[in-house]
C-alpha cells in the first residue's frame, strides 16, 4: 500500500482541529480559530511519525506533538491536565476509527502504532468522523449542562485594582442585566457586599439601566471590576451593579452566563 503524504497530513491535521475543540469543550477552555489552525498544523506534521526508523521514537513523538499541540492552542497554564485530556480523546478517536473500519472490513496498513487505510476511503472516514464529533459534542454540552445546573452558589473572588475581595454568590438564572454598550453580562451586589469595597475612583463608576415587573424603568449604579472568578472560571472587565436591599445570605447575585464557556474568558 502506498502511503501519500498529503492524505496523511491532511487527515492529522483535520482530526487534530476536531480533537482540540472537542478538549475546549470539555475543560471549558475559550480559544481563538488562528491557535487551533496552528496547532493542527503541528498535529499534522506529527503525522509523519509512521516513517521513523526507530519504533520507540514514536511514543516520544506523538507525546511531544501533543503537547506542542495543546500549548499552541491553549496555551501554558494548565498545559500537563490539558495534554493528558487530549491524548485521551486521541485514544478513544482512534478505537472508534479502528471499530469502524472492522465493521466496513476496511483493508489497512498500520506502522509504529498507527493505521493507515486507502486514500480512496478517506471521504467516509470524514463523514463518519464529523458525525461522531456531532454526536460527542452534543453528548458533551448536554453533561455540562447538567453539571452546572448544580452549581447555585459559592464564593466569587473581584480583582480590583490588583487587589482580592471574596464575596458569598448566588447564581441568579432571573438575572439577565447587561450593559448597554458592551452587552457584558451584570452581577448584583447587595448593601453588605458594597460596604466591603473601598473608596474606588470616578473612572470605575457605571450606570445600568433596567427594567422590572412593577417598576417601569430605572438605573442602577455600579462600577467596572478588572476580573472576577467563580467556580474556577475568570471574567475580564466585568460590571457589578449595587443593589440597595439585602440578598440574605449572599453578597451578590450572578448572571448565569458567568458559568458559559462561550463567553467565560480562562486564559
Amino acid at each position: 500500500m502506498i502511503i501519500y503524504g498529503e492524505y496523511l497530513f491532511i487527515e492529522n491535521f483535520v482530526t487534530g482541529c476536531l480533537l482540540l475543540i472537542l478538549t475546549a469543550v470539555l475543560s471549558g477552555r475559550t480559544v481563538k480559530w488562528p491557535r487551533i489552525l496552528a496547532a493542527g498544523v503541528i498535529c499534522g506534521a506529527g503525522g509523519f511519525s509512521i516513517f521513523l526508523p526507530v519504533r520507540g521514537l514514536t511514543a516520544v513523538v506523538v507525546g511531544t506533538t501533543a503537547g506542542l499541540a495543546a500549548a499552541t492552542a491553549f496555551g501554558i497554564r494548565g498545559i500537563l491536565k490539558i495534554t493528558l485530556l487530549f491524548i485521551s480523546l486521541t485514544f478513544l478517536s482512534g478505537g472508534a476509527a479502528m471499530a469502524f473500519m472492522l465493521w466496513r472490513q476496511i483493508p489497512a496498513i498500520s506502522g509504529n502504532g498507527a493505521l493507515y487505510v486507502e486514500p480512496a476511503t478517506y471521504a467516509q472516514l470524514v463523514l463518519w468522523g464529523a458525525g461522531a464529533f456531532g454526536l460527542t459534542y452534543f453528548f458533551v454540552k448536554l453533561v455540562k449542562e447538567r453539571r452546572l445546573a448544580g452549581i447555585t452558589k459559592g464564593k466569587v473572588c473581584l480583582i480590583i485594582s490588583g487587589r482580592t475581595y471574596m464575596f458569598e454568590a448566588l447564581v441568579d438564572s432571573g438575572n439577565s442585566l447587561r450593559e448597554p454598550l458592551t452587552g457584558r453580562p451584570v452581577m448584583l451586589m447587595d448593601s453588605k457586599g458594597a460596604a466591603r469595597l473601598p473608596v474606588l475612583p470616578p473612572e470605575r463608576y457605571a450606570a445600568v439601566p433596567y427594567r422590572a415587573v412593577g417598576t417601569e424603568n430605572g438605573i442602577l449604579s455600579g462600577f467596572r471590576a478588572d476580573e472576577i472568578e467563580f467556580e474556577g472560571r475568570r471574567l475580564k472587565g466585568v460590571v457589578i451593579a449595587f443593589y440597595e436591599g439585602d440578598f440574605g445570605g449572599f453578597e451578590m447575585l450572578l448572571h448565569r452566563e458567568v458559568l458559559n464557556d462561550d463567553i467565560t474568558e480562562t486564559g
